[in-house]
């Protein structure tokens, strides 16, 4: 490549001299404008390879850059012939990677998880979903009600459930309230029975959440086009036949009802004995926190800076680690002939709940036993709650029955174990 430059450089000296002269010639040496060669420079046969031309280029800027004495007019030649062998080498190349066909696309298969993800259990029907299966369950649940007599509690029960931030519920409820304070003070004035649609109050902190609109529906109030100031702009009016009386429940029941108690599915799992028992792989769900827990989780993040200026034990520091930075667990419990019990939690779930969902599974539900981690520290506080133990997002626990109860059932015929209907359930932990 060196010696490539250098012929090309040579032969840019040379034609920049013009026609050759003899030394006895009287014209002398002068170099002659017109006489300059116009022949072009010859290109080489086989384009450069991709590094190449990288290089060359490379090398034209240095050149530019120390101010050496290269022709401008041999500079954009090579630049040219760089150029040219870059677009070559690239329209020559082999893809990394071919995309899937459909016979390969058959054999692709997906990442498996641990769980197949967070269950709950329906607070209405007792099916066992997915949380956005079971909203969109509880909701088609409440609209089914709104045209009967339970219109009122079914929409009260579908602010409280369907919306998450517990902030902007009670933001919405107050600010329904107030509405209705001033109905039932001044039930003449007519200016007290409309809310229009795209008031700021009305848009920001009651339209965005489910079931608002559908309580205003249930309470008596008619989605209206009026006319004001030359235009006409939508409005929630209650008629002038007011119930005082259908009012005064319906801010009550809006106050004190309660969001459905949904319970998380333990998704109970029985693997047979594997090595594998210390491999976890979570799905997304056990890590998203809601909007809620974040603005919590962030506040403890500050709170920690602040409290981090000042002297504290380290009881005190312990303490304060102690927030939670996931919102489900996955709990493993490796019985003595290495079969593995598998259970889903909430993290501020207490360890009593794990001792509960043990008993529900072994043969003998008062047998006692411990649990110890991998560790070997043996976990007993029941009252704490599973994060605070710092078992999460994932962990298994060593089951060993307490050997004198254990001998003593052995002389009565019982073998503690998990159940015969659990242990037909086994699978194989991947």
């Amino acid at each position: 490549m060196k010696k490539f430059f250098q012929k090309v450089k040579l032969e840019t000296k040379f034609r920049s001299a013009g026609e050759g002269h003899k030394l006895t010639d009287e014209s002398g040496h002068g170099v002659q404008e017109s006489s300059r060669s116009t022949q072009p420079v010859p290109v080489r046969a086989n384009p450069m390879s991709e590094s190449q031309a990288n290089a060359a280029i490379a090398a034209i800027e240095r050149n530019e850059k120390c101010k050496q004495t290269t022709s401008t007019s041999s500079s954009k030649i090579i630049k040219r012939l760089a150029k040219e062998a870059a677009r070559a080498s690239e329209d020559n190349k082999v893809p990394k990677s071919e995309p899937l066909n459909a016979d390969a696309a058959e054999d692709f298969v997906p990442e498996q998880y641990s769980v197949e993800g967070v269950k709950f259990i329906s607070a209405l029907s007792g099916e066992i979903m997915q949380e956005k299966e079971l909203n969109a369950h509880y909701k088609e649940s409440f609209l089914l009600k709104l045209g009967s007599d339970e219109a009122i509690d079914a929409s009260c029960s579908m602010i409280r459930t369907l919306n998450k931030d517990k902030s902007k519920i009670e933001i919405a409820v107050k600010t329904i309230s107030k509405y209705i304070d001033n109905i039932i003070a001044n039930p003449d004035e007519e200016k007290y029975r409309k809310i229009r649609k795209e008031n700021k109050a009305f848009s920001e902190r009651v339209a965005p959440l489910d079931g608002t609109e559908e309580f205003l529906n249930a309470v008596g109030f008619k989605l209206t086009m009026v006319s004001s100031d030359e235009k006409e702009e939508l409005y929630f009016v209650l008629p002038n036949d007011i119930n005082i009386e259908n009012l005064k429940y319906a801010k009550d029941c809006l106050l004190a009802s309660q969001p459905l108690i949904t319970k998380l599915h333990r998704d109970m799992k029985i693997f047979q004995p594997s090595d594998r028992s210390l491999t976890f792989n979570l799905p997304n769900s056990f890590y998203n926190l809601t909007l809620e827990e974040v603005r919590r989780e962030q506040g403890l993040k500050t709170e920690e800076i602040e409290l981090s200026k000042q002297l504290r034990t380290k009881q005190m520091r312990e303490k304060s680690r102690q927030t939670r930075k996931y919102i489900y667990a996955l709990i493993r419990i490796r019985f003595p002939e290495g079969y593995i019990l598998q259970g889903t939690f909430a993290v501020n779930e207490k360890f009593a709940e794990v001792r509960a969902f043990i008993s529900e599974n072994i043969n003998v539900d008062w047998a006692p036993y411990t649990l110890k981690t991998s560790t070997g520290q043996t976990i007993d506080q029941d009252h704490e709650t599973l994060s605070a133990l710092q078992l999460i997002p994932s962990v298994i626990l060593n089951l060993s029955w307490i050997a004198e109860v254990q001998a003593q059932l052995n002389e009565q015929g019982v073998t503690l174990s998990l159940k015969d209907e659990v242990l037909q359930k086994q699978e194989e932990l991947n």
